[in-house]
């Protein structure tokens, strides 16, 4: 807090001070401003090479002082996010025991609790983030079956707001490398995760056929099918592949549209930044109630409708 209030002592100073030379102006970065009006000062310099040190001294208390304001109030969130992360992945050790031995005589005891375990946790990572995340919606997801949920890919918060809202068991598409995390692969592993390599299209058709066992068994999958995080904010086109799921189960389909989760995290990686959200569940899509072109091409289809969505969303935030 000093430092803070230090910072903004200073920062007064050259603005009074340049203004007063008519140099402050927005044009000029604020450390050249800072340093060309402290120099305005009236000091005994004897040589030209004692100003320089003047203004090198300034500019780096200016930026010691600009990190370490830096550090408090905008790293820390993503220091806290990890560090929870970390903790709970470790302590969280023991519950895999206690899930064996509860699946050991009611196994949707089991996958609940462990669904709801980490989405306790990804709810924590939100709060302590800073996500203010408006829900809507929800109605629209049918209770007494399993769904795929499909949405759009802006973001990791993208996953775990996914994670923390949906309000059944659910299993997510993932890439390859999560399963080398350790600890983590355990809890997505436990919850029905699969992971996909993109790579090796034989294991990948085998582990959707896999997710396809799981919505028979009542598991609701979630997955992005753009296959990756926009880095721009823009739609991708879906890969039609990933409706397999919904087609070959005739499971209903959840549209879901994640609006501005890219400015929590991608938009500044790896700073973690306050910003509000909107998650949107659209009205359930019968796949066999789908005809002609919006049935051979189900995944335009639907991306057409999350992206007239994601406009509407978008003036909101």
């Amino acid at each position: 807090m000093l430092l803070n209030g230090l910072y903004h002592l200073l920062l007064i100073l050259s603005k009074f001070s340049g203004s007063f030379l008519n140099i402050y102006d927005k044009k000029y970065p604020p450390v050249v401003v800072f340093v060309i009006s402290c120099n305005t000062i009236k000091l005994p310099f004897k040589s030209h090479v004692a100003m320089l040190l003047h203004s090198l001294i300034i500019i780096s208390v200016y930026y010691i002082i600009e990190l370490s304001y830096i550090l408090e109030v905008i790293m820390l969130r993503t220091i806290l996010a990890i560090t929870f992360v970390t903790i709970f992945l470790i302590v969280s050790i023991p519950i895999w025991g206690i899930l064996f031995i509860v699946g050991l005589f009611n196994k949707h005891a089991k996958d609940v609790i462990g669904y709801k375990c980490v989405a306790w946790a990804f709810g924590v990572v939100a709060f302590i983030s800073g996500v203010k995340y408006e829900v809507h919606g929800l109605e629209n997801i049918p209770k007494d079956k399993a769904v795929l949920y499909i949405g759009n890919h802006q973001s990791f918060f993208d996953v775990i707001l996914g994670y923390h809202i949906c309000p059944a068991v659910t299993g997510f598409l993932s890439k390859k490398t999560f399963e080398k995390v350790p600890l983590l692969n355990v809890w997505m592993k436990m919850n029905y995760c699969l992971f996909l390599t993109r790579t090796d299209p034989r294991q990948d058709l085998k582990l959707i056929i896999k997710a396809q066992e799981f919505i028979k068994q009542g598991i609701s999958m979630f997955v992005f099918p753009e296959g990756t995080r926009s880095k721009t904010g823009e739609m991708a086109e879906f890969h039609e592949a990933s409706f397999k799921l919904s087609t070959k189960t005739g499971c209903p389909i959840v549209p879901v549209c994640f609006t501005n989760t890219r400015a929590v995290l991608e938009a500044q990686q790896p700073r973690i930044k306050r910003a509000h959200v909107i998650v949107r569940f659209l009205p359930s899509i019968d796949p066999n109630a789908l005809e002609g072109d919006n049935k051979k091409r189900i995944g335009l289809y639907v991306h057409d409708i999350i992206e007239k969505q994601l406009i509407e969303d978008s003036k909101l935030v």
